[in-house]
């Protein structure tokens, strides 16, 4: 943990085994030793499977006399054919089967009966691929079709595709198959396999390629009895798209035919066949055939009840304009004109709908948001109602035959001269109202006039109602969350998709760039979305992660349509907002990238001693840390702190808090002795600077009492940390607003002063802290008082589902199984660690290490196969997020080596402990602790299954000794006193495996080895 960081208390305390157990690591959180493994000889009694100083007893004779029973789990039911994986679309209303296009489908699989034939369906966006392959897929689904498995993936991310094949893996019954999140990869390849091979009729659908490389998704291969079939759709139609044995199919727009049949069938089915008339084969051609236009076209005529003519009157008369508005050089989607054409005639019908004047602003807004969804409140915020409420009276005035301004406030003045004429064509870079005569005055240095009167507010009602017709109309989606979303297929594998929360505005990716492109003015939405989910975000991220996931995918997408625009305010406040969310969040490896491009970004603008470059630097640092990469953090530290110090000086506070933030660095990365001599001289600098009481300085008091303690000086540590607990008092002041400091998390807990110091948010961690190293060296006593008046504080000060809240639970629960009060530890555990995956999200880690923590309970509970399952989910969920070289990976697999092994499952503890051996000598080092306890594991699961196997192969079992012999080795002694026990265990062995081998010989054998 490091000084200045408020809330991470210790949790899994140690990495690689130092506090869970990691591969029966030292004495666990509850006072205990670490785990038996039974069945082992002749190590003395009372130690545990894998433990740095203590040694399994039940090695040996146990488990010579030991009967093993094997029972075949029961064959699960046989898959419910057909199988469908991934959410086929519905057909659009009036489908057009596209005749001509099946034809050229038909066409090229024929004579490829014993192979796979791709069909890429390439073609511009709105043409009707995607459409086109799902007909395919549904026709498949016909019970006469011979078709028993449909995979339909999109295939924009690669991920997305293995994802698919590992649940067909599942769906199809392949042996092996699993649901783990770590097989995903494996699972994917054992179906491409059954692919090739199978009696069963099969079609793969991958939508929306975006990649054809090596980096792409995975492409089933040779179909050997010709009964499987894959269909792509793309935009690209380049070498990639046909290389491969893969075969090109292009699309274009309907036939005159099916423009005309589409009409028909859409208006017809809609009620109003009567808006037909001889014009309907003249307007598909005037909307260029295209299938998204001619949608758009009819949604327009059912809403208005408009015919073929009034509409193609209308389109006429807006295409004369559109050349400019959307040329065809920037068409780089080749969307068309068409479609910019329609989605602005439907969108005129819309902005002269009640409440007028607000659909054209409402939809612009739209456009710069997610595509798959914003939330809903963010139309609730005064930056959206404002922007609304100035864009429909900027509209009013615009409007022809709208009385001009008496005072001319949009010319500019005669007399400001040649740059003020500059200024007034570039918008405000703030929100507000600011018209162009009082810019125009600013720059004369005349005093401003009288602000214009505010336009009509746009309220509650007026939002909902814009949002309603834009709906209607079809420019944007409007439900609300826990809406079941079209999903066929059967079986509850399959049931429908619901959206999700603050997903619930939905606007096709198609128009929103019809709509940006098509906007003059951008800059006036794209400020009111800066401001709008600036406002929506919330200061407390803990109340909603949903909310706050939501708010991060929308602010990415905002900052790929700004593009260098983002770097400027406001937008790169609300970059800051989003990095920082996610270091709280503990998104490490997102964080390391945001940071990374913000970084390069500041730089290159700013340079490279600017003072946003070097806070950036400093939170890329915060990041690598995060992610388990603390040499990387301790450079880019090391490099800010040199600035710092020539920029401000060896002394200034913010010097002091990127040293105290590199010392933690330094500890993490195992650099001990350095980093108890940095941490003092803050702490020293601090006390002279500061004075002995500044918050700071009593956080530099407890970091070094952490790294005092990682070096066994656990008595002045404890001095520390109660000086700490006892001297601290808030400060005056709250940290700039935005201003981020390095080494330190975003803000957690609220620091208004509305409490008692000591309830201070920052005074409760401090003895929550306090309590938790009572509790590691052997005081639980004196923690469990401590531990719940924190956790009743905290409940009072910051609420019931505050994460600082939930985790003083599991702390307590900790301590409670310390002293014996087990029942009532693993109660709250199985109370708490929903609540953290409720209020923080299942990938959170504070999330995962309550789980790993129950894991562990379960086990000590002996409950062996529950902690196995947990300790599962756990290992890849970590894996997952945090990657495989992750210390809290580690220790998750050393804690499931420990279960496994309680388990009598021997098999799979040996394997897994043989896969992490490798991967902890290379994160922690060869002769680290946590590599010899790894050792220790292999040694002693070794020693167990040649036990096992020496009555019935002796070669097997003196395999195993030698193994466990290697494990050991002699050069590990000293530091592992216990593996001299164990190194006599895998001499016995060994000399126990000779022997039967001598015994089974034969006598010719025998004197032939004599």
């Amino acid at each position: 943990m490091s000084e200045s960081e408020t809330p991470p208390e210790r949790s899994d305390r140690g990495s690689g085994g130092a506090g869970e157990d990691c591969g029966g690591g030292d004495e666990d959180r509850n006072g205990n030793e670490g785990t038996d493994l039974d069945h082992t000889a002749p190590i003395p009694a009372g130690q545990p499977v894998v433990h740095n100083q203590i040694i399994n007893s039940r090695i040996g004779t146990a488990i010579q006399a030991a009967t093993y029973i094997h029972q075949e789990a029961p064959r699960p039911a046989p898959p419910d054919w057909p199988v469908v994986i991934g959410g086929i679309p519905i057909l659009a209303s009036a489908f057009q089967p596209r005749t001509a296009v099946r034809a050229k489908i038909d066409e090229a699989r024929a004579g490829h009966e014993t192979v796979v034939l791709t069909q890429v369906l390439a073609g511009g966006g709105g043409v009707g691929k995607s459409q086109l392959a799902a007909s395919y897929a549904h026709r498949a689904l016909r019970p006469d079709s011979g078709v028993d498995v449909v995979v339909w993936a999109p295939a924009a991310d690669p991920f997305t595709v293995l994802a698919a094949y590992a649940e067909a893996a599942v769906a199809v019954q392949l042996p092996g198959a699993t649901e783990a999140p770590a097989e995903v990869e494996r699972n994917a390849t054992h179906f491409l396999n059954w692919l090739s091979s199978t009696d069963r009729g099969w079609l793969v659908v991958l939508d929306d390629v975006t990649d054809f490389t090596a980096t792409g998704p995975p492409w089933p291969g040779s179909s050997r009895r010709g009964n499987g079939r894959v269909i792509a759709t793309t935009r690209q139609r380049g070498a990639h798209a046909s290389g491969g044995g893969r075969a090109l199919v292009p699309m274009d727009v309907y036939s005159p035919e099916e423009a005309s049949d589409y009409l028909r069938d859409r208006l017809t089915s809609a009620g109003y066949p009567y808006l037909l008339d001889e014009h309907a084969e003249e307007l598909a051609e005037a909307l260029g055939r295209l299938p998204l236009a001619l949608a758009h076209a009819a949604a327009f005529m059912v809403n208005k009840g408009c015919s073929c003519a009034e509409y193609l009157t209308l389109f006429r008369e807006r295409s004369r304009t559109l050349e400019g508005m959307l040329p065809p050089d920037a068409d780089t989607e080749l969307y068309g004109r068409p479609v910019g054409t329609a989605l602005l005639i439907s969108l005129e019908a819309a902005q002269q709908t009640e409440p007028k004047g607000l659909a054209l602003p409402a939809v612009q807004l739209a456009a710069l948001l997610d595509p798959a969804g914003h939330p809903r409140e963010l139309w609730r915020t005064s930056a959206a109602t404002e922007y609304l409420a100035e864009r429909r009276a900027a509209g009013a005035a615009a409007a022809p035959g709208a009385r001009a301004d008496s005072d001319t406030r949009a010319a500019p003045d005669a007399h400001a001269g040649p740059d003020a004429q500059a200024v007034v064509d570039t918008p405000p870079q703030v929100s507000g109202r600011r018209s162009r005569r009082w810019t125009a005055r600013l720059l004369r240095r005349e005093p401003p006039p009288d602000p214009p009167p505010a336009p009509p507010t746009v309220g509650e009602d007026e939002t909902r109602a814009v949002l309603a017709v834009l709906h209607i109309y079809n420019l944007i989606a409007n439900l609300p969350a826990g809406v079941p979303l079209p999903h066929p297929g059967p079986g509850p594998a399959h049931r429908p998709a619901h959206r999700p929360a603050h997903r619930e505005i939905t606007i096709h990716a198609l128009t929103a760039r019809a709509a940006r492109d098509t906007n003059a003015e951008p800059q006036w939405a794209e400020l009111a979305v800066i401001w709008a989910l600036g406002e929506l975000w919330p200061a407390q991220e803990h109340a909603d992660h949903r909310l706050v996931t939501s708010l991060r995918a929308n602010t990415a997408v905002l900052n790929e349509i700004l593009g260098d625009r983002q770097h400027h305010f406001p937008g790169y406040l609300l970059r800051e907002k989003a990095g920082l969310s996610f270091l709280h969040a503990g998104l490490g490896e997102l964080a390391v990238q945001h940071w990374e491009e913000e970084v390069r970004s500041v730089a290159r603008s700013l340079g490279p001693l600017h003072g946003r470059t070097l806070t950036a630097r400093a939170n890329l640092a915060a990041a690598h840390r995060q992610a388990g990469q603390p040499v990387d953090a301790a450079r880019l530290l090391k490099q800010v702190a040199v600035a710092q110090q020539e920029l401000r000086g060896d002394e200034d506070p913010t010097t002091l808090a990127v040293l105290a933030a590199l010392g933690a660095a330094y500890g993490e990365a195992g650099l001990l002795g350095d980093a108890v001599a940095l941490k003092e001289h803050v702490l020293a600098s601090r006390e002279r600077v500061l004075g002995p009481l500044h918050p700071d300085t009593v956080s530099s008091r407890n970091g070094l009492a952490i790294a005092y303690d990682a070096v066994g000086r656990t008595a002045e540590s404890l001095v520390l940390q109660e000086r700490a607990a006892a001297e601290f008092r808030p400060a005056d002041d709250a940290d700039e607003p935005g201003f981020f400091r390095p080494g330190r998390s975003a803000p957690t807990t609220p620091t208004d002063g509305d409490h008692p110091d000591g309830d201070h948010p920052d005074a409760l961690t401090l003895r929550a802290n306090l309590a938790s190293t009572y509790a590691e060296t052997g005081r639980a006593a004196e923690a469990v008082p401590i531990q719940e008046e924190v956790l009743a504080a905290r409940e009072r000060v910051l609420g019931p589902d505050h994460r600082d809240t939930l985790w003083s639970r599991m702390q307590l629960a900790a301590s409670y199984a310390a002293v014996g009060r087990a029942e009532e530890a693993l109660a709250i555990e199985e109370w708490t660690v929903p609540e953290l995956e409720r209020v923080l999200g299942a990938d959170h880690p504070l999330t995962l290490t309550g789980r790993s923590d129950l894991a562990v309970s379960y086990r000590r509970a002996g409950r062996n196969d529950k902690a196995a399952a947990v300790g599962e989910e756990v290992l890849t969920a970590r894996a997952r997020v945090l990657g495989r070289d992750h210390p809290d990976t580690l220790t998750s697999a050393a804690n499931l080596i420990n279960a496994y092994a309680e388990a009598g499952r021997t098999r799979q503890a040996l394997r897994l402990a043989e896969i992490a051996l490798p991967q902890q000598e290379r994160v922690f080092g060869p002769r680290s602790e946590t590599a010899l306890i790894g050792r220790h594991a292999v040694a002693t699961l070794r020693i167990r299954s040649g036990m096992a196997a020496l009555p019935h192969d002796p070669t097997a079992a003196a395999e195993h000794a030698a193994a466990a012999l290697e494990a050991v080795g002699p050069h590990i002694q000293p530091r592992l006193p216990s593996f001299t026990t164990l190194l006599r265990a895998a001499r016995l062995l060994d000399a126990r495996a000779a022997e039967a081998a001598r015994d089974t010989e034969g006598p010719e054998e025998a004197e032939e080895a004599k």
